[in-house]
This record gives C-alpha cells, sequence and structure tokens, in this order.
C-alpha cells in the first residue's frame, strides 16, 4: 500500500519480523539498564545519516528485490533501529566485559561512523549512472547549516543558559538536524526543481510562494524559519525534561534529531546522486 505522503507499508512479513526484532532489542536494552548520556545521543548522529541514506538507495533501486521492503519509508528507520540497538547491546557487552561503560557511547559512535563511510563510498559508486557524484550543493548545504547552527546554538545558549549546558552537543545535534533539513529542502525546491513529498513543508512552501518574497528569495526560506523555531522550542522545552528524567529526556532529543536529519540526509544523498 502506498500512503499519500509516499510512505510505503512492507508486506506482512517484513512488518511482522521487524516489529519483532525490535521488541527483542528494546526488552534488551531496558534489561540492561542502558545509560542514555549526551555523549550517547552524540553517537547516535551517524546512524541517523545512515538511515536517509539507506532509503536514498532505495529511491534508486540500489538493492536486491528481496531487500527492498526493509529500506522503504518508513521501514528503514526501524530497519536502522534496530540496526543500532543490536551495536548498542555489543557495545555495553564488551564495556561491561572491561568495566569501562563510558566507552559506549565511543563504540556506537564508531561503528557509526564506519558504515557511514562504506556507505558514502558506495554512494560515489552508485552516482556514476545518473552522471555524477554532484558535490556542489550538497556541500554548500552543509556548510551554510553548519554555520548557521553555530550562530543559532550561540545565542539559544545565551537565552537560555541553563537549558544548553543541560543538552550539551546533543541540543547542538537537533538544531543541526533540523537546519539541514530545512536548507537542503529550500535548496532542493528553489533550486534544483525537486518536489516535496510530505504534506506540511509543501503547506509551508506553498503559503511562501504567495508572499510579494516569492519572486525575489524563492519559497523555502519560510521553510527553513519554521524547522529553526520548532528546533529551537522542542531544545529548549526537551532540556527541562532532561533535568526530570535524563534517560527519557535524552531519548526525546534522539528522537527530534532524526526527524530531521534522516530526511535530512536522504535529501543530500540524491543531491549527490543527482537522482
Amino acid at each position: 500500500m502506498v500512503l499519500p505522503s509516499g510512505l510505503v507499508v512492507p508486506e506482512l512479513e517484513y512488518v511482522l519480523g521487524l516489529a519483532v526484532l525490535t521488541v527483542v532489542v528494546v526488552v534488551l536494552l531496558v534489561s540492561m539498564d542502558s545509560a542514555v548520556t549526551n555523549a550517547t545521543v552524540v553517537a547516535f548522529g551517524p546512524w541517523m545519516v545512515i538511515g536517509g541514506g539507506l532509503h536514498a538507495f532505495y529511491v534508486i533501486r540500489a538493492f536486491p528485490r528481496w531487500a527492498m521492503p526493509l529500506f522503504s519509508a518508513p521501514a528503514v528507520y526501524v530497519t536502522t533501529f534496530d540496526l543500532l540497538c543490536l551495536v548498542w547491546l555489543g557495545a555495553q557487552f564488551v564495556a561491561r566485559v572491561w568495566d569501562k561503560p563510558a566507552v559506549v557511547p565511543r563504540y556506537v559512535g564508531g561503528v557509526g561512523t564506519g558504515v557511514l563511510i562504506v556507505l558514502v563510498g558506495s554512494l560515489f559508486w552508485q552516482a556514476v549512472p545518473f552522471g555524477g557524484p554532484h558535490f556542489l550543493w550538497p556541500a554548500t548545504i552543509v556548510l551554510v547549516s553548519g554555520m548557521l547552527t553555530v550562530v543559532v546554538y550561540f545565542l539559544v545558549s545565551i537565552w537560555r543558559t541553563e537549558a544548553v549546558s543541560r543538552v550539551g552537543l546533543a541540543g547542538m545535534l537537533v538544531v543541526l538536524a533540523h537546519t539541514l533539513d530545512g536548507i537542503s529542502t529550500a535548496v532542493g525546491v528553489d533550486v534544483l526543481g525537486t518536489g516535496e513529498r510530505s504534506p506540511l513543508p509543501r503547506a509551508i512552501m506553498e503559503f511562501a510562494g504567495t508572499l510579494p518574497t516569492a519572486e525575489v528569495v524563492g519559497v523555502g526560506w519560510l521553510f527553513v524559519l519554521v524547522k529553526l523555531v520548532v528546533a529551537v522550542v522542542l531544545l529548549v522545552y526537551i532540556s527541562a525534561w532532561v533535568d526530570d528524567d535524563p534517560t527519557w529526556g535524552r531519548l526525546a532529543l534522539a528522537f527530534t534529531a532524526a526527524l530531521g536529519l534522516g530526511p535530512a540526509s536522504n535529501n543530500l544523498f540524491l543531491f549527490v546522486i543527482g537522482a
């Protein structure tokens, strides 16, 4: 079944398989009393990018037919989550054997970075049939997003110093994720001429198209602004949650970051490919 937003529900056997695996890994993580720190949230970052990249490969049909349902949206995010949890479990097991719990985020982030490097290498190869790889706009998006994130996070740290002190780099990851999503979407629509599948961003940009500024600066700027405002508001709100319940608060931070970084990385991968 294909949903209006382009989401695809896989066959029942895939849904059941992913559901069972998800329940198993979550139960194991809970039973191990897995610690979630700000460093843990940052370590999840590469895995969020991996999820978006894997879906880009699905879009260009790079996977064998039997594996395709695992990487459709939203199944790809469950697949990636399960892989992350398996690595997280393995890292905790090794850390407990060595009695070094502080190294868990390092292992999770390190494995994720290694997988991401392989994925990016494959990306260049996959881009060749499409006349790629194309670097100009993806590199520009990453550079501008990084600079804007630093400025915004600095201003937020002045406005809500305690909130930023509680979440540290995990909070910056949230802002970066949604900045990347906003700017990559804006560039896709205004510069590269791609369409927007998600209803809410499309509605925001359609409204921007009715404004006098549309002829001068395009329609994507309003979506970027909305993403930044939402990211900052959520960051401040969740930081209070982190103070009350560190584990669930930081998991909420990770989830919020994934909502931006997954789609953003999917955009960037597709831009590099030229698909």
